[in-house]
């Protein structure tokens, strides 16, 4: 396995997330912490204090995990949270029917290096934490998983559903057979095939998405430790009375400083998410997830109901679990339940952190180091073969593919053809005007025909050029189509690899334990350069 780094200034990243790292400098006044200085990371660790009941989370934690079936090195890191020196790193991820797109991997994998390595730099245990985002309710997305066929990204999903519902509450047992058997279908058969199907049908042997993706998840980690959590479970929620009571009474400061921070970043880069007007949802059996809007104190759902903020504020005090949060209020939630010092996050979460720096103070909290997750590309032996012999760099690829076919043929040294082409007609026009006028001198008539004739005979060779590339083409059609299959597996339907691909298409083709290979190959949590990884 080698690795090679790739800058992210050459690959689609927002401007932020390049600044942040390469130039982190620049966003200090958004982030709490550097989180490429080991020095800051330590001030982090030992200053960090936590006042939640360490045995009871201890004892939520397991029961929690209970169905999940941790390996005995996770749930030796989960009893060390009872001391209370041990901390937590977390990363999150919705729920995506098997696992979801590489990048879910690679956010755990960060997140398990992270924690080693402020182990071993801080003396003190750090134990790595999955949030199962299970109040999010973006179906579709969870719902479906992409492929590589050929060269096409075959995307197989599970039936619509109407009702919004929280991830987490989700049971599609009425149609999960039928969506097991297509994916396999779609897979080919390998030496690793009967494992993987073995590992999946254990993991997801009901219909809850939930709960499958866990045991998934932990099937794959926690024996590096791993272990879950998750906001949709009743003993957390019980835990988390404070925070949500507090985004009741000050939603209307909360909003302030969420817009404050966004327009400050906005001014520099983005904004990543918008502000509503609270962060809080409330779980309705009926009708989902619904959003409440608050407007100076005065409460409403989006079906009609109303409260004021003391009859919201009762129903937190004895039904917290009604409660869901938005995307701002998840990280409080997380952080606030966990002795928790950093996050792993992809380009979007980093962006949207940025903005609730100034909101953590409103419930007596410090934001914990925002680390970026590992970005890398999969490359696979028989494409590696074939991408040293085309003259392109990996981020090159990320073109559209008529693009690069116009640039190999450039390469091949017959970029002469558009220059021969553009003086042929440059002449043309330049005899042709010294004609037209000869001829209007005659019969100003005619000139308007003679310009049409001219106008003919250049439209004419711009065909004739075109089918001189087209020639070309056929002749160089091997190299274009090594070049089109390379694109296909790099960047999948012109996106990066790790935000398309499934995380089955490289565990059928190479075993489940690829990630324990790379984890194996990685010495180092800080991944400020995407990764190119040859298989």
């Amino acid at each position: 396995m080698e690795i090679q780094d790739i800058n992210f200034s050459d690959l689609s990243f927002s401007t932020l997330y390049r600044d942040f790292t390469t130039h982190f400098e620049k966003l200090h006044e958004f982030y709490e912490v550097n989180p490429f200085s080991e020095d800051q990371l330590k001030e982090l660790v030992k200053g960090k204090t936590f006042h939640g009941n360490r045995d009871q989370l201890v004892n939520n934690l397991i029961s929690f995990n209970e169905p999940f079936g941790l390996h005995s090195a996770a749930l030796e890191n989960l009893e060390s949270l009872r001391d209370p020196d041990t901390l937590t790193v977390a990363t999150g991820q919705q729920m995506t029917v098997y696992g979801g797109p590489l990048f879910t991997v690679y956010k755990t994998i960060t997140t398990i290096l992270q924690a080693r390595f402020l182990s071993k730099a801080t003396g003190k245990k750090v134990v790595p934490v999955f949030w199962l985002a299970d109040e999010d309710h973006d179906y579709e997305e969870a719902s479906a998983i992409k492929i590589p066929q050929g060269d096409t990204i075959k995307s197989i999903k599970l039936p619509d559903r109407e009702n919004r519902k929280s991830i987490g509450r989700v049971d599609v047992s009425d149609s999960f057979r039928e969506f097991r058997d297509e994916v396999k279908a779609s897979l080919p058969e390998t030496d690793f095939s009967a494992d993987l199907w073995e590992l999946l049908d254990d993991a997801y042997h009901d219909g809850r998405l939930k709960d499958g993706f866990a045991r998934l998840l932990s099937a794959l980690f926690s024996k590096h430790g791993l272990i879950m959590a998750g906001s949709d479970y009743g003993p957390f929620k019980q835990s988390l009375k404070r925070p949500i009571q507090t985004a009741i009474e000050k939603a209307g400061i909360i909003h302030d400083a969420l817009n404050q921070q966004s327009s400050l970043l906005e001014q520099k880069f983005h904004r990543q998410a918008q502000i509503q007007g609270t962060t809080l949802f409330l779980h309705d059996e009926q009708q989902g997830r619904i959003r409440l809007n608050n407007t100076n104190g005065s409460w409403k759902s989006d079906s009609g109901y109303q409260w004021s903020s003391e009859e919201l504020v009762e129903i937190a005090k004895n039904q917290p679990q009604q409660f869901s949060p938005n995307v701002f209020l998840r990280p409080i939630l997380q952080d606030y339940l966990l002795p928790n010092i950093a996050y792993i996050g992809g380009p979007a979460e980093i962006a949207y952190y940025g903005q609730m720096r100034t909101v953590y103070p409103i419930f007596g909290m410090k934001m914990p180091a925002i680390v970026p997750r590992m970005s890398a590309t999969l490359v696979e032996s028989s494409i590696n073969r074939i991408l040293h012999q085309l003259p392109f760099e990996f981020h090159e690829y990320g073109r559209r593919i008529e693009d690069l076919e116009e640039a190999y043929i450039e390469k091949l040294g017959h970029g002469e053809v558009d220059e021969l082409f553009a003086d042929w007609k440059e002449e043309i026009n330049s005899i042709s005007e010294e004609y037209t006028e000869y001829i209007a001198e005659y019969d100003v008539s005619l000139k308007g025909s003679a310009g049409k004739e001219t106008a003919s005979y250049l439209k004419s060779i711009d065909k004739l050029q075109q089918k001189l590339k087209r020639s070309i083409k056929q002749k160089e059609e091997i190299q274009l189509n090594r070049i089109r299959k390379i694109q296909h597996h790099l960047f999948p339907n012109g996106v990066l690899q790790e935000r398309e691909v499934s995380i089955l298409y490289f565990m059928n083709k190479y075993g489940t334990g690829i990630w324990d290979d790379i984890l194996t190959n990685l010495d180092h949590p800080q991944f400020d350069r995407h990764k190119l990884i040859s298989l």
